[in-house]
């Protein structure tokens, strides 16, 4: 890449590549004096540029030490572009966003630049987009997940992806070592997403192009829109990944089921799935009860009539329970 941003391809054949090896490194910027450019003959380019600079038995690499051009060069396509299959198909491209889901890493094959993992990222627009990843990007995700299980907001870059097209629905694939990812990175690209993802939580935000919605209304086929919801949860589904929370809601036109991520549970719900998840571990039988509780005290104004009927384990009246939620619940008590 060039100070102005412009991207080649560019390569070392194995007979030359002794001379350069003690000097090519990762993220370090050269002057390049006698390359070769040929034309990209087998179809598929690394770049939008069909040429392929070749260093040979005459070039010169120079370190360079005042580069002023960009710092990583990311090319963010939109994910609507890649769903749709609009976006270019014979070179890669770059993407930015949320993780929302994964899979277990799946290690079936023998092979281990055949491990995978598959994501789902959403945009800033709520958009989702399918994402496989390979080999050792594969385990730089699966160790950064085992480390932070309680991270709620993991926003990557994932550099040079190919396009791949699943039941005619276009997603997005990593490419051997070529594929880079950067996972909640400080980079001035993911620092920022974060910055505006903390804007679009606000709920001042939503005006009068946002409708309120009944359950009724969108349990009936509707196009893709967004829209406020207003609702009481009344039963939160558990045997649940950390990343998620499936609950059911209710108004006075029905009861529907939603799928909370960890973002947004926390902020709502001021727990996590993570949380959760371990509560329900360490007291299944009751974990169930105490939400109900909390969905129904957060609905009190005052003492006055207020009776809970408390059982111990041998269901014997008591006056003493434990509070698997926070303090604030009972402010208004």
């Amino acid at each position: 890449m060039d100070e102005e941003g412009t991207q080649y391809h560019a390569r070392v054949f194995n007979q030359n590549f002794s001379r350069f090896r003690h000097l090519l490194k990762e993220d370090e910027s050269y002057i390049v004096i006698k390359a070769n450019m040929a034309a990209v003959t087998n179809g598929f380019s690394y770049t939008s540029h069909k040429q392929t600079l070749t260093l040979d038995w005459k070039s010169i690499l120079k370190k360079c030490d005042d580069f002023s051009g960009p710092v990583n060069g990311f090319m963010f396509v939109d994910f609507n572009s890649i769903i749709e299959q609009t976006c270019p198909r014979d070179t890669f491209f770059d993407v930015i966003g949320q993780i929302v889901s994964f899979s277990p890493l799946e290690i079936s094959n023998p092979v281990e630049s055949k491990h995978y993992i598959k994501l789902t990222l959403s945009n800033l627009d709520s958009v989702h987009l399918k994402v496989t990843i390979f080999g050792s990007q594969t385990y730089q995700m699966s160790e950064y997940l085992k480390n932070n299980p309680t991270v709620n907001c993991a926003v990557i870059v994932m550099q040079f992806l190919k396009l791949n097209i699943w039941n005619g629905i276009g997603e997005a694939k990593s490419h051997f070592e070529v594929t880079k990812l950067f996972i909640n990175s400080d980079i001035y690209e993911i620092n920022e997403f974060k910055n505006k993802l903390k804007c679009h939580d606000n709920f001042d935000d939503f005006n009068d192009n946002f409708p309120l919605k009944t359950l009724c209304e969108i349990t009936e086929p509707i196009k893709e829109m967004k829209f406020l919801l207003v609702s009481s949860i009344v039963n939160i589904r558990l045997n649940l990944p950390w990343y998620i929370i499936p609950i059911n809601v209710q108004d006075c036109t029905g009861t529907i089921g939603l799928t909370l991520f960890d973002r947004e549970a926390k902020r709502l719900l001021n727990i996590s799935a993570y949380e959760l998840k371990k509560i329900h571990e360490a007291r299944p039988e009751t974990v169930m009860d105490y939400f109900q509780l909390y969905v129904a005290l957060s609905r009190v104004q005052g003492r006055e009539g207020l009776e809970l009927l408390i059982l111990d384990k041998d269901d014997k009246l008591t006056n003493k329970t434990f509070n698997v939620v926070y303090k604030e619940v009972f402010r208004n008590l």
